[in-house]
């Protein structure tokens, strides 16, 4: 009598352990953009906070402009910057940076060299900000993320 497996039996045994691993990644990649999803609303929430934290630092001059908002609405007391703006006079600051293009991103993916891998990351330096008031009290908009 033999006493080991037949090839049938080895080939059911790696489709098995085969798929449970695809099942597992599924899941983990799943949670992982949850994740940055998650993440990222709660960085756009920080960036539109310091936002409003420099329109009442800076009414006098927001009272004073004029401009489109992202949706391309006229309005009076508007005033549009850049996340750079923020970053440049200390209202805002991240530590994630990408090493190649030394642009400020968040949810990023690097490769060995810091370099970032692919497109699941936002650069935000150049995103506008649009910061208004009504009935004297400031707000902030910002438009809808684009990747890298």
């Amino acid at each position: 009598m033999n006493k080991g497996f037949t090839l049938v039996e080895l080939l059911v045994v790696i489709i098995l352990i085969a798929t449970i691993a695809l099942i597992g990644t599924y899941g983990i990649t799943g949670a992982q953009r949850q994740i940055n999803k998650d993440m990222w609303d709660a960085e756009e929430q920080m960036i539109i906070n310091r936002a409003k934290v420099f329109g009442e630092d800076n009414k006098n001059h927001i009272e004073e402009s004029v401009c489109n908002d992202y949706k391309g609405t006229r309005k009076d007391k508007c005033l549009k910057i850049y996340v750079q703006t923020l970053i440049d006079r200390k209202y805002y600051s991240t530590k994630e940076k990408d090493k190649c293009n030394q642009k400020v991103v968040v949810n990023e993916l690097y490769d060995q060299e810091g370099c970032l891998m692919d497109t699941s990351c936002y650069y935000i330096n150049n995103w506008p900000i649009y910061i208004y008031i009504e009935n004297n009290s400031v707000y902030a908009e910002m438009p809808e993320p684009s990747y890298c």
